[in-house]
């Protein structure tokens, strides 16, 4: 192995793995560590996330006198590792040496991620950045405080120090600076619901993360991450599925990394509960919920996607349920984590029956809620019945994408036609469950305005769009009557939508001309459709 290594060594360690290689030789066999080396091959085991190995070589680098910096390499492990204790352990250590600018700067960057997404202690990591902001004097150091507070600001929900220090942070040194930035830039604009200008930073971002040989996985999921939530939000759920699944080749690509699947588990079963599809929803939001390991800041994100998922379908006891678990391993630092869960609450009161709650939840919500959580949770209040009290703030948010221009007319939407009209738009665009609920709704306006056949139609659509979102039971759905065809009226209506003529079905079935007529009649009557190919299409379905 010592031959190996310096055989390597003397090639100049010309390709990127060579580090790991030569670090991993040197200290198998024995030979005095050099700190340097066994630092600079920790960092790039943490970059590929083999983690368990790049903590070995920290321990080693800091057992060969590498100081504060081996300390700090070790802590930032440590916390991708979700050791999040021993993180903070080494952290203290290295706190407490002596470091110059850059490396107190590393170092108590680290040590804030830690102690903020890691143990949830929140004022304990904006004190850490607070002193490290008094020691820092350079440009580049200084740089690097405010961008790290940034990222806490937004994450705890402060919209407006985040701004504000973004925009101190002038031009970026270098590559991993810009990228760095990026990642916070794009998280910025999304939660200011500034969608164009969140999805062309996304564009700029992945663009220079292809030319990054190590990846950054961290800068690259925030930025996907950040990409898949403005697309759900733009209402372009296959742009959101793309960015979902390239988040979740971060953890094929770099080993077993549990974060990125609890987040993008989570996202996918947001995405999968907005198509309707509500048990895959659940089943997605179980499958991120058995990554957690103890507690977890983000056990917010799947314990809520859960507990929604649940509430869609009626089992209000499994929603509390996975309620009361977020409260046992959650970590409320922030929005990002606590919406999913009082989103949740909402759905699981009206799952109850209690929508004069739900709709005060959504209320309450709507009034601390972040510009990126105003659309979904005021339509929270349209679906619950109540578009009256939401619609003129509806009306005044920024009409970015596709989706949220829909929200508005359902909110506006007074008579069938409209409700008809918002239906078939949530259709074209995937969010069956929204396209089912506002069909409901269309059925109940043109009842109500004497239009029964038109109620019909619109009752049998609706129908036929909650059967697709398998077992959805909203209060506007629970009320949805099935179209009842006897066995006669189905024999007739599956030939008619078959193509044959009134006089080939009668020939057929040994019946008059008349009574097949008069069968469809009341075929068309019960289901509210008009001819045979819309009845081919609801035949389908049934």
């Amino acid at each position: 192995m010592r031959r190996l290594a310096d055989a390597v060594t003397e090639t100049g360690l010309r390709r990127r793995e060579d580090v790991l290689r030569v670090a991993v030789w040197r200290l198998d066999s024995g030979v005095p560590a050099d700190p340097g080396l066994l630092l600079a091959a920790s960092d790039r085991a943490r970059v590929v996330r083999d983690l368990d190995l790049a903590a070995r070589l920290a321990r080693a680098a800091v057992e060969a006198g590498g100081g504060a910096p081996a300390l700090t390499s070790l802590g930032a492990v440590l916390f991708y590792a979700d050791r999040h204790d021993e993180a903070e352990e080494a952290f203290a250590r290295a706190w407490a040496m002596d470091m110059d600018e850059e490396q107190r700067t590393h170092c108590g960057a680290h040590r804030a991620f830690n102690l903020f997404w890691g143990l949830g202690r929140v004022e304990a990591a904006f004190a850490v950045m607070d002193e490290v902001q008094r020691a820092a004097a350079g440009a580049p150091a200084l740089q690097g405080v405010r961008g790290t507070r940034a990222a806490l600001d937004l994450f705890a929900g402060d919209l407006e120090a985040a701004r504000a220090r973004w925009e101190s942070l002038g031009e970026f040194a270098d590559r991993r600076a810009v990228l760095a930035g990026a990642s916070i830039l794009t998280r910025l604009r999304y939660t200011e619901a500034r969608l164009a200008e969140c999805l062309a930073a996304v564009d700029a971002a992945t663009a220079e993360l292809a030319k990054e040989p190590h990846r950054l996985p961290s800068m690259s999921s925030a930025v996907y991450e950040a990409a898949a939530q403005a697309y759900l939000l733009a209402g372009d759920l296959d742009a959101a599925d793309r960015y979902i699944a390239t988040g979740y080749r971060l953890d094929e690509d770099f080993g077993s990394w549990p974060r990125v699947t609890i987040m993008f588990g989570s996202i996918e079963a947001q995405a999968l509960r907005l198509r309707g599809r509500v048990a895959d929803s659940l089943d997605r939001a179980r499958h991120a919920v058995s990554r957690l390991r103890g507690r977890s800041v983000f056990a917010g994100l799947c314990l809520g996607e859960l507990a929604h998922a649940h509430a869609l379908l009626g089992e209000a006891d499994a929603a509390e349920a996975a309620l009361a678990r977020a409260e046992t391993v959650g970590m409320p630092v922030g929005p990002p984590v606590v919406v999913p869960l009082r989103r949740a609450r909402i759905w699981t009161l009206a799952a109850r029956g209690d929508i004069a709650g739900a709709v005060r939840a959504a209320l309450e919500l709507a009034e601390e809620g972040l510009p990126c959580d105003l659309p979904p949770t005021l339509h929270d209040v349209v679906r619950l019945g109540r578009p009256d009290l939401v619609a003129g703030r509806l009306a005044a948010l920024p009409a970015e994408g596709d989706l949220i221009p829909v929200l508005v007319r359902h909110a506006h939407a007074r008579d069938g036609a409209a409700l008809d009209a918002v239906s078939r738009d949530f259709e074209r665009l995937g969010f069956l469950l929204y396209a089912a609920e506002a069909g409901a709704q269309a059925a109940a306006a043109h009842r109500r305005e004497g239009r029964q056949r038109a109620a019909r139609a619109a009752e049998t659509r609706a129908w036929r769009l909650a059967r697709r979102c398998q077992g959805a039971r909203t209060i506007a759905l629970v009320d949805l009557d099935m179209p009842d065809l006897t066995p006669r009226q189905r024999e007739i209506a599956l030939l008619a939508a078959q193509g044959l003529t009134n006089r080939d079905i009668a020939a057929r079935l040994f019946l008059s001309v008349r009574t097949v007529a008069n069968t469809l009649a009341a075929v068309y009557e019960k289901t509210g459709v008009n001819d045979r190919t819309a009845l081919g299409e609801l035949l389908k379905s049934l």
